[in-house]
């Protein structure tokens, strides 16, 4: 009768390793499926918006660089040209690069949502995979907010080691100095969306405030 070789401790640890790691790899490959189904979803409701968008638009004259949501109305069209107007002629290679690779303003009539935090409507929002701007109150400070979240989707400044560090040392400071909201202030990303509003509508203002911050602008401003 053949006898069969004993396993050594060794050999079942080194089994189990092997079991172990082979569990991890199923599980990441139904995770990145699941990703991708994800992304599919999302892609394909991307493509549904922009098609509903670019028909409902239709009905209105409007800018190539505009999309109407909803009911298009005659003086709100008016306002969001006459501050995209002042974006093309303040930063015109952002603004060439926004229109250039494909990206609109959508003046939409719709709630966009709520911050229950802090209690407030959300009044204008960046959607990256649409290649959107959606814009409810048509305000310079709002519109240019939304353009800042383009900038950066592009340029990726909020990201910096610099950018983060002035964020971390100076955001509360900014916020109390020139009374704006947490909300657009407490990330990186929005700290650089509501600053980069408030410098091109107000100018960087020649106080204390906010060195780093200013610093980054300055630079930002001036390529």
């Amino acid at each position: 009768k053949k006898k069969m070789k004993s396993v050594t401790k060794k050999e079942k640890i080194e089994y189990l390793i092997i079991a172990v790691l082979l569990m991890i790899l199923v599980a990441e490959a139904f995770a990145i499926r699941d990703v991708r189904v994800e992304s599919r979803e999302q892609q394909a409701a991307a493509v549904s918006e922009r098609i509903y968008l670019k028909h409902n638009t239709k009905l209105y004259d409007v800018p190539f660089y505009m999309w109407v949501d909803g009911t298009g109305d005659a003086n709100r069209i008016h306002k969001l040209e006459t501050i995209v107007s002042e974006i093309k002629s303040t930063d015109p290679e952002m603004y060439k690069i926004f229109v250039n690779t494909g990206w609109h303003f959508v003046l939409t009539d719709k709630q966009l949502g709520e911050n229950k935090k802090a209690n407030t409507k959300i009044v204008g929002q960046c959607n990256p995979l649409m290649k959107c701007l959606y814009i409810l109150n048509v305000d310079d400070r709002v519109v240019w907010h939304e353009f800042a979240h383009f900038v950066d989707n592009t340029k990726d400044t909020s990201k910096t080691k610099i950018f983060k560090k002035a964020h971390k040392n100076e955001w509360m400071e900014t916020t109390d100095a020139y009374d704006l909201l947490t909300v657009n202030t407490a990330t990186a990303g929005e700290y650089f969306a509501e600053m980069y509003s408030f410098f091109r509508v107000n100018g960087i203002p020649a106080d204390d405030a906010c060195p780093m911050t200013k610093d980054v602008f300055r630079k930002l401003f001036n390529n």
